[in-house]
């Protein structure tokens, strides 16, 4: 499990934290510290803070719950909820995607860090017309 231990976020209101399956330790424990073993069955260090393009542009709102990851179909690095009016800072002037399932870059003000969200739960993401 990883968790945020920001104390400006109140953890016990809107907590930031994830979970690694264990199967995915199991098949080569030891692992190095910030080590995980990915869908593929290969072992591959875990962001927990990726890099952002440091611009902020347009905030758009989280619908439902959306887990924040390293990288596209990746690590989950923190969760961000609607109920909690967590919103999701993208460096466009507008969200376009080829399909929902798509993962848009962007900033999480809430969980403090970096990351991509799928677009499915974010509003004002549209989906890209031939």
């Amino acid at each position: 499990m990883l968790d945020s231990h920001r104390a400006d976020h109140r953890p016990k209101i809107n907590p930031h934290y994830g979970f690694i399956r264990r199967s995915c330790l199991a098949a080569q424990l030891p692992l190095p510290p910030l080590t995980g073993v990915g869908g593929n069955g290969l072992t591959r260090k875990v962001h927990f803070n990726p890099v952002g393009s440091g611009r902020k542009v347009t905030t758009l709102r989280i619908t439902g719950n959306a887990t924040l990851r390293d990288a596209p179909r990746a690590f989950v690095i923190g969760n961000l909820r609607s109920r909690y009016h967590d919103t999701f800072v993208i460096g466009t002037q507008r969200c376009t995607v080829a399909s929902r399932g798509s993962f848009v870059h962007g900033y999480a003000p809430a969980a403090h860090r970096w990351g991509y969200v799928e677009a499915s739960h974010l509003t004002g993401c549209h989906l890209r017309t031939n």
